[in-house]
């Protein structure tokens, strides 16, 4: 029968203690002998007192579509172990190299629970780091908090894992309500006295409020809809009569897709502002040239188009050496960028690396800038990595920045 050690994580707490034998004094002795060599080096003990860390590597793991209809997310992971790779070959962090575990979960909610199972209890983790989706996180984050292990940076813009703050739970990209703030700010100071019609999808409504409580004029209107296509015609031919001179649509990706469609089909004329959702290189190909002049986006992160972007450049390089086999895009952009997000948390944590001091660390990050990342400040209350935004327009060849990082925390 195996006795519970206290004071371990879960996993190390259910292995069974080892009794005396014949010998064990002799054993006992070469043990504190290792010890001591060990310590002379400057290898502490903490290192050793929690899963997916040693001496030369720390462990994470991620569950991800690999493979199925979303499998295009899975270049999230694959760019984030390319520049794992990257950091490797420069000698890692703090003598660590960096391991990231990718198990496959098809974007389907019990498989992702499987794959919380794999990395716990076969890959030994560390940390979970980068996984994908919120109905999959979602499933699989119960199975994960009971382990007490830390969840860094969840690709998901779900309000609901940072609003309020979880404890050991960060999440990466920016909720719509983070949107409607940069947007409210930025709208109030460029077309703050003109006629706008804020049209927003019934998920969206929180985020509408949030938008209009910046004080704007009466002027301002709200139209509310689902995003069928008879709906959509019927907001736009509404559109049409209101004559606003600024429409704000805050809808998911094909959702706004078809919106902006359909206004440009009508003969929309108002400018368009909307978040991050379209902001993509390969937006260009899906819209006209005249709705691309009158549309207006939010990002975190560089565009691929943006080619003189120093941080592209070098990403361009990191993939053509770690991951030849990977296309750059929006997904590849976003998996580096945590990854850099990552290792800078393992780097603020220091030599004795454990998940009270990565978590710390990750409390007390205020990075200004790094080679793809916006500026990033965490603390106990804000758990969401991007905060800060910038305004553009998009052109088939390149992106025109419009706006410096505001702030929607």
């Amino acid at each position: 029968m195996s006795q519970t050690v206290v004071g371990l994580p879960p996993r190390a707490a259910n292995r069974p203690v080892r009794t005396k034998t014949a010998g064990a004094g002799h054993a006992r002795d070469f043990m504190s002998w290792i010890v001591g060599v060990l310590f002379l080096f400057g290898l502490t003990t903490t290192a050793w007192a929690e899963p997916g860390i040693d001496a030369r590597r720390v462990v994470l793991g991620s569950h991800q579509p690999l493979t199925g209809p979303a499998s295009e997310f899975s270049a999230i992971g694959h760019a984030a172990q390319a520049w794992f790779q990257y950091v490797n070959d420069l000698g890692g962090i703090h003598g660590r190299q960096i391991e990231l575990r990718i198990r496959d979960d098809r974007l389907q909610p019990e498989r992702a629970v499987e794959a919380i199972r794999t990395l716990v209890v076969q890959d030994q983790v560390f940390a979970l780091f980068a996984s994908v989706g919120k109905r999959t996180h979602a499933a699989a984050q119960p199975a994960w908090a009971s382990f007490q292990l830390p969840d860094f940076f969840v690709q998901s813009n779900a309000p609901e894992w940072t609003d309020p703050a979880r404890p050991g739970v960060f999440a990466f990209e920016p909720t719509p309500e983070v949107e409607a703030r940069v947007l409210g700010q930025y709208l109030l100071r460029k077309h703050g006295g003109e006629r706008i019609v804020v049209w927003h999808a019934s998920k969206f409504r929180e985020a509408a409020f949030m938008l209009l409580r910046h004080g704007f004029t009466p002027q301002v209107q709200r139209k509310e809809s689902d995003t069928s296509p008879e709906a959509l015609q019927g907001i736009v031919k509404s559109l049409k009569q209101a004559r606003p001179q600024v429409v704000v649509a805050l809808a998911e990706y094909g959702d706004l897709l078809r919106f902006l469609q359909v206004f440009d089909a009508e003969g929309g004329t108002a400018l368009v502002y909307t978040g991050t959702a379209l902001a993509d290189s390969e937006t260009p190909r899906l819209l006209s040239l005249a709705m691309l002049k009158q549309l207006r986006l939010l990002t975190a992160l560089p565009l691929a188009l943006e080619q003189d972007h120093p941080g592209i450049q070098l990403h361009r390089k990191l993939l053509e050496v770690y991951a030849p086999d990977l296309v750059m895009s929006r997904w590849t952009i976003q998996g580096q960028a945590a990854a850099e997000l990552m290792t800078a948390v393992l780097e603020r944590s220091g030599r004795d690396l454990s998940a009270s001091t990565a978590l710390r660390s990750a409390e007390r990050l205020d990075l200004p800038k790094s080679h793809l990342l916006p500026p990033v400040a965490l603390d106990s209350q804000q758990h969401r990595a991007l905060t800060s935004l910038r305004v553009i327009q998009l052109h088939p060849d390149r992106v025109d920045s419009l706006s410096d990082w505001i702030d929607g925390r």
